[in-house]
């Protein structure tokens, strides 16, 4: 695949670009599917989501009947802009497909490094929290889970960061909204102790308290030079 490049502007007229060519869809909801995918780069949207977001009210079969339909007519528009799929499928759910400049044999040493990336950071927001430093936690861990949703420590973590901010309400939301994430990409629910802490954080006279013991880091152990090389 040499590499697919869409964009969209979305100030005035709406307008799709691929590889640089306007493309004209056959219905708004044609258009607003791709523009709707193109605003959702982090993970692929399933199938339910897309199917409630364009027909709330539809029963599922018709709903994916509707999404089969629109899918269709927009991959046969794109194909005149691009002759690689555009939207790509991923199980039950969709994307747009991702430009790849890197060459395939590099793919297994990326992963890896993306990996000890997300491990290092996790790592750092259990750290900032024990310190105290609980805004720079806050926003690590939310910048991790745009790359891992599914990462229920950093999700543990940031309950406890909104808490400790006098952000209670956050805190429960997040909650659920680990429910739905681990449900809908992996048909688990989440762990006794998030869920042990969600029930505390609903009363506040059982706020747990965050120890600060230097010989806990949850650091200890990673290489320090690895670690400064991947948080810079």
């Amino acid at each position: 695949m040499h590499g697919i490049r869409v964009r969209a502007f979305l100030l005035g007229d709406v307008r799709v670009i691929v590889n640089g060519r306007l493309v004209e869809t056959s219905s708004r909801h044609g258009r607003d599917l791709v523009v709707y995918l193109l605003l959702h780069p982090d993970a692929p949207v399933p199938r339910d989501v897309l199917i409630d977001t364009f027909w709330p009210r539809a029963r599922p079969t018709a709903g994916r009947s509707r999404l089969h339909v629109l899918l269709a007519g927009v991959r046969k528009t794109l194909r005149a802009a691009a002759a690689e799929p555009v939207v790509e499928r991923c199980g039950e759910a969709y994307r747009i497909a991702r430009d790849r400049p890197y060459a395939e044999w590099a793919a297994p040493r990326r992963a890896a490094l993306h990996a000890l990336a997300v491990e290092a950071q996790s790592r750092l927001v259990l750290l900032c929290t024990g310190r105290g430093e609980h805004g720079a936690a806050a926003t690590l861990a939310r910048r991790i889970l745009a790359e891992d949703p599914c990462n229920e420590d950093v999700h543990r973590a940031l309950m406890l960061c909104y808490a400790r901010t006098g952000l209670r309400h956050l805190a429960l939301l997040q909650y659920r909204q680990l429910v739905t994430t681990l449900w809908a990409d992996l048909r688990v629910r989440p762990a006794a102790e998030t869920t042990d802490l969600y029930e505390r954080l609903r009363r506040p006279e059982r706020m747990p308290q965050i120890a600060a013991d230097p010989d806990a880091s949850p650091l200890r152990g990673f290489p320090y030079a690895t670690f400064l090389a991947i948080i810079r």
